[in-house]
């Protein structure tokens, strides 16, 4: 692979049921610095919350991943000068790399808050942490609708694959 993996972590973000806060996923190393002297934040209401992120499929990222926690990792492209992610498909084109291919994962359009497109891969894992039910930074399987979306080669309810290629 030519990605380069510089920190391994949790995935992280606002709250699903927010109706503020940032809107995409990041990725939280295991091992945070605290800036010095920083104390527990006091204030009156106003502040960004973090959560960790949970699988809210059982069985659609992997076998029983409910409620788990996502890992994730920081890489780099140590030969190649983009990488990028293309939903709804698992191979590259032309000469763009395959990186890793899986399954597309945003929040549930029924949740205050919003959320980018993120891409799992086939192979995905759980934390340590186990599977309880914190909610928080919620994953959720993608499906295509028919409309304007066009059908075929869409079909509706179709499970939305996801490759992340570099070149």
């Amino acid at each position: 692979m030519s990605l380069k993996t510089h920190t391994k972590g949790t995935v992280g973000g606002a709250s699903f049921n927010y109706a503020g806060g940032p809107s995409d996923y990041v990725c939280l190393p295991h091992d945070p610095d605290f800036i010095s002297g920083d104390g527990p934040i006091t204030t009156n209401g106003y502040v960004s919350s973090l959560y960790g992120a949970e699988y809210e499929d059982g069985n659609f990222f992997g076998t029983n991943f409910q409620d788990n926690d996502v890992p994730c990792a920081v890489c780099r492209a140590t030969h190649q000068s983009s990488v990028l992610v293309i939903p709804s498909k698992t191979t590259c084109y032309g000469s763009w790399k395959v990186e890793y291919y899986g399954r597309l994962a945003a929040s549930s359009d029924t949740h205050k808050s919003a959320s980018h497109y993120i891409c799992i891969d086939i192979a995905a894992d759980t934390l340590e942490a186990g599977s309880v039910d914190h909610n928080g930074k919620l994953l959720y399987a993608v499906k295509a609708v028919c409309g304007s979306l066009r059908c075929p080669p869409f079909y509706n309810n179709a499970p939305i694959s996801c490759v992340v290629c570099s070149n």
